[in-house]
């Protein structure tokens, strides 16, 4: 991975960025709520400088799909990872979830805006499942 830029939007409390910190050159942390002095207090829209791989992990949810999608494919170079949770009635528990997404909808989403899907997998025991996609 050497060269590359990640960019962790909505990174929460880093743990993804802290964790493959020593992996990659950079990773860049952007949250509409930053928590600490490392993480760049942002919308995901306003960012528009291109990276290799985009990290969404439990984000796609709080915000409109179609166009985060479009966002994506303007600043995705490579590859994106999207995490989000399994749809359950315990989803709508928080009030800033729009709406939950199944593996077949953000696969369509993804080839939609000119992704192929390289892997989907749902770990046990996590409820929620990841898409591993690459940029045509």
């Amino acid at each position: 991975m050497k060269g590359c830029v990640v960019l962790d939007v909505g990174s929460g409390n880093g743990f993804f960025a802290k964790s493959i910190n020593d992996l990659v050159p950079q990773v860049i942390r952007i949250d509409k709520q930053p928590i600490d002095d490392e993480t760049r207090g942002m919308s995901y829209e306003l960012w528009t400088e291109p990276v290799d791989v985009v990290w969404a992990s439990q984000f796609i949810e709080h915000v409109d799909a179609k166009d985060f999608c479009g966002w994506l494919t303007t600043v995705c170079k490579k590859r994106c990872v999207i995490i989000t949770p399994n749809p359950s009635k315990s989803f709508w528990d928080d009030p800033e979830h729009i709406r939950p997404y199944t593996r077949t909808a953000i696969k369509t989403l993804l080839e939609s805006h000119g992704f192929k899907i390289v892997r989907q997998i749902e770990p046990w025991p996590i409820q929620s499942h990841i898409t591993i996609a690459e940029k045509i």
